[in-house]
């Protein structure tokens, strides 16, 4: 490597140390935060209504090769979710 590059390298080193440094001084005195109240999560699922699937019959050269199919469930709603959780 000549000493031109070398020299070109260091400088660019040292340039970024210094751009750098105020950064990483600014989070090191950052001041750390303690949660220590509880805190409630809630999560209330969507309600699903009735699902009907309805699939015809399959029919190849005038022969019912599958018979028509009527799927159906009922309407589902679950429980709203709460949890505590400990200093959040």
């Amino acid at each position: 490597m000549s000493r031109t590059f070398k020299r070109a390298l260091a400088t660019a080193a040292i340039g970024a140390g210094a751009v750098l440094a105020p950064a990483g001084a600014a989070h090191a005195a950052a001041p750390v935060t303690t949660a220590s109240s509880p805190c409630t999560l809630t999560f209330v699922p969507p309600r699903m209504g009735r699902v009907v699937v309805v699939i015809g019959p399959v029919i190849i050269g005038g022969k019912v090769i599958s018979p028509g199919v009527h799927v159906e469930n009922a309407p589902l709603e679950l429980p709203t979710l709460t949890v505590t959780l400990p200093g959040c």
